[in-house]
């Protein structure tokens, strides 16, 4: 059986924005700045 590392990347990538979604949401009020944070997370594995 081949590993689908499409699949994998995807599910990885769904899992995190989760989190960073939820750990986000308390500042509702302020925009937060996602992009920055993402981009540091997928900088060091890409």
């Amino acid at each position: 059986m081949r590993f689908d590392v499409k699949a994998a990347l995807q599910e990885v990538l769904e899992e995190v924005m989760g989190q960073a979604e939820a750990k986000y949401k308390e500042c509702s009020g302020k925009r937060c700045r996602l992009l920055p944070v993402l981009l540091a997370l997928f900088g060091n594995k890409v």
